[in-house]
């Protein structure tokens, strides 16, 4: 497999965008919050021709998917759906299905559609920045979900790919029930996002005084390959006490490794080696339920979704120029474990919180 496809692979799992991410950020009551910023943002001062309010039925937003049939990214396109719904509006969205040139096509298609608003993540960004620029010259605002431009009018941020914080929380979980413990990882692809997400563990580790006693990465991405990797690594560490995971499937992979050999998973109180993964993708739900998954982190993508369109609405709805719209928005991850499992909601049934 080329380091390439590896690179673009790897968002279908860990939903993760080829942009520089934060070390880490503060805490937050709430699930979003949003910084603004005075100085004028790049772009027009008026969206979809500007000029005071426009006409509900007539606005269009288009977006572009980076792989639509992934789970944590289809949570992200139903909450720009079921957001714009709420307003009157439309969604249209494009799937790049993991191809940085489909991405730049969809792209200039949504532009030639002259849609009002243009929303995505990014794949490549050497490969997009001239279509940025084109829709920035075109006077349409554009809204990227962990992506970093000049041209991104807003970027909706994602704790789990952009801060640290919710690895760190996950050393601390370990800490706390098995002090000192001794732990596999399986580490990821060599995608920025997905490398900060080890390292930021890793640091974490070190500080909770546990003990990294072997990493392998799962180069292709899949809950098979991680089986295969965590066998040979218990083969040589029956001892290992807990498995950290950049994503859900390679824990579920992890979690079947363990399972073959009979060795107990920690769920709730039931004490065994501790399994943990991140995304929150339905599959891992189901085997938190079964007390076959430790923990996972929500990535709460269909709140970012919603909030796309929050920061969309004053321009497009209200004809304010695009420099109000918020440089940044942030959006928290949610822990889930065998005690709270049951208080998961799916994205399809999660309600659509508007700013206005």
């Amino acid at each position: 497999m080329s380091r390439k496809k590896m690179r673009t692979l790897a968002l279908m799992l860990a939903a993760c965008a080829l942009a520089v991410v934060v070390a880490a950020c503060g805490s937050s009551s709430s699930t979003t919050s949003s910084q603004t910023t005075t100085e004028e943002t790049s772009g027009a001062e008026e969206a979809g021709g500007g000029g005071g309010e426009t006409e509900a039925t007539s606005i269009v937003v288009g977006h572009v998917s980076p792989n639509l049939s992934n789970p944590t990214l289809g949570a992200l396109n139903l909450g720009q759906q079921k957001a714009a719904a709420e307003l009157g509006w439309k969604v249209r969205t494009l799937d790049a299905a993991l191809s940085p040139e489909k991405q730049v096509t969809n792209l200039e298609t949504l532009l030639n559609l002259k849609v009002n608003a243009i929303t995505t993540w990014t794949l490549d960004p050497g490969a997009v920045e001239g279509s940025y620029k084109q829709i920035n010259d075109a006077k349409v605002p554009l809204v990227g979900f962990n992506s970093k431009s000049s041209f991104i009018n807003t970027n909706v941020e994602t704790e789990l790919s952009s801060s640290c914080k919710s690895f760190e929380a996950e050393a601390a979980y370990i800490a706390e029930r098995i002090p000192g413990a001794k732990v596999l990882i399986v580490g990821p692809p060599p995608v920025p996002p997905l490398e900060m997400r080890q390292h930021c563990f890793e640091t974490a580790a070190k500080k909770e005084g546990l003990s990294v006693i072997e990493s392998q990465d799962n180069l292709e991405d899949t809950s098979s390959k991680s089986q295969v990797l965590v066998q040979s690594m218990l083969t040589a560490h029956s001892d290992a006490q807990a498995i950290w995971s950049y994503n859900d499937p390679s824990a579920l992979g992890a979690s079947a490794a363990l399972q073959a050999v009979g060795k107990p998973i920690w769920s709730g109180e039931k004490e065994g080696v501790i399994v943990v993964g991140n995304n929150g993708e339905p599959n891992a739900i189901t085997a938190l339920k079964e007390g076959t998954l430790t923990l996972t982190y929500d990535e709460n993508t269909f709140e970012a979704g919603v909030e796309a369109i929050n920061a969309l609405e004053p321009v497009l709805k209200e004809g304010k120029p695009v420099s109000s719209m918020p440089k940044k928005i942030w959006v928290k991850s949610t822990m889930y474990d065998a005690e709270n499992v049951g208080k998961y909601v799916p994205p399809s049934q999660r309600p659509v919180e508007l700013s206005n």
